[in-house]
């Protein structure tokens, strides 16, 4: 039964990998939004979030290219800079996304950084839906749950973004399996609870504030 279900999960992985590989276009938030997060899980030795301004433009760079294949390659393979160059110290939004990008990182140590993350939120996703789908108590759900959301386009699209928008949804592929495995609430309660605390504290908790930048010793300040 075990090899049965895992050469299953490799399968629908292997799908939605698949189908994730055609709609991804290589979009990523503007480089400003982007480099805090990914350079500043690079710079890992500080205790103050902080991250390389000169990766912006960078990234701009990499964002400029015109065939959708290479752009799509060059910034999934990229690996922002450890050195400490031009660095800023950044206070606006919750760190959280930046552990997430440091475990993708030494998952997929494979990959460039961006690469890396997709990776990793494909592979949650993949996970989730899999308990999911095996929640289902006929072959005809399973199937459709598999065709409308596991590998739907739009919803891997999303999946594969590679900022914090997908952690937020972590919380609901667990209320769903509450509902779909009664027997089993006492579990998934838990795992609710510690999981949608981190995913709470990856996402964009500061919606509102005055961004400023004021000088400091080596470094700069990004402030709300």
């Amino acid at each position: 039964m075990f090899f049965k279900r895992l050469l299953l999960f490799l399968t629908c992985l292997v799908s939605a990998k698949g189908v994730s590989l055609l709609v991804d276009k290589g979009k990523i938030m503007t480089p400003e939004i982007t480099v805090p997060y990914f350079s500043g899980a690079a710079l890992s030795g500080n205790d103050n979030w902080v991250f390389n301004l000169n990766e912006v433009d960078t990234l701009k760079k990499l964002n400029l290219i015109e065939n959708i294949h290479e752009k799509r390659k060059a910034i999934d393979n990229y690996r922002f800079s450890s050195e400490e160059d031009s660095t800023h110290q950044y206070q606006l939004n919750q760190p959280g996304l930046i552990y997430a990008i440091r475990l993708a990182k030494i998952m997929f140590f494979f990959q460039g950084d961006i690469g890396a993350l997709k990776s990793f939120q494909l592979l949650i996703h993949c996970f989730f839906c899999f308990l999911i789908m095996l929640s289902f108590k006929t072959t005809l759900k399973r199937l459709l749950f598999f065709l409308l959301y596991f590998i739907n386009p739009a919803i891997l699209y999303l999946t594969i973004f590679p900022f914090y928008y997908f952690w937020q949804v972590i919380g609901s592929y667990i209320i769903v399996l509450i509902l779909l495995n009664p027997k089993k609430q006492t579990f998934l309660l838990l795992l609710f609870s510690s999981l949608r605390f981190d995913s709470c504290s990856i996402r964009f908790c500061k919606i509102s504030g005055k961004v400023s930048m004021v000088s400091v010793p080596k470094t700069k300040s990004i402030s709300g």
